[in-house]
């Protein structure tokens, strides 16, 4: 595990206490009722980070995306992001977290999401667009 030397601590903080990726707490051992994901969008929590990602991918059309909502858009666009490092053999979660823990600021928007209850059950939202592809 990788050393923070200015605090003696490691990078990636003790979750003991605190929710885990599966929406339960490690100390109690109470089950966290995690929110519904929104995938209509219906409130516009989305919008404006479905916005940035348009642009980053030259808001050109995507392909192979029959049937799929703006949260699928937005997590596809944070696998393909070489920025926050490799995505293949580790969940999306766990990869926004190596990300945080390394300074590269990865988008709160998609943390959001995959703290949500499908975003923690189910493989199409916790896995990379790779997940049993490679």
């Amino acid at each position: 595990m990788p050393v923070n030397s200015k605090k003696g601590k490691g990078v990636f903080r003790s979750r003991e206490g605190a929710e885990n990726s599966f929406g339960t707490v490690v100390a109690s051992g109470d089950a966290v009722e995690r929110p519904a994901l929104d995938l209509k969008d219906k409130k516009g929590k989305w919008r404006k980070h479905f916005g940035e990602v348009r642009q980053k991918m030259g808001n050109i059309e995507s392909i192979h995306t029959n049937g799929q909502s703006t949260v699928h858009h937005i997590l596809r666009v944070f696998d393909l992001s070489y920025e926050y490092g490799p995505c293949v053999g580790v969940t999306r979660l766990e990869r926004w977290e190596r990300a945080e823990a390394l300074g590269l600021d990865p988008p709160s928007e998609v943390k959001d999401i995959l703290l949500t209850k499908e975003g923690s059950e189910q493989d199409e939202f916790s896995q990379c667009v790779f997940y049993g592809e490679v």
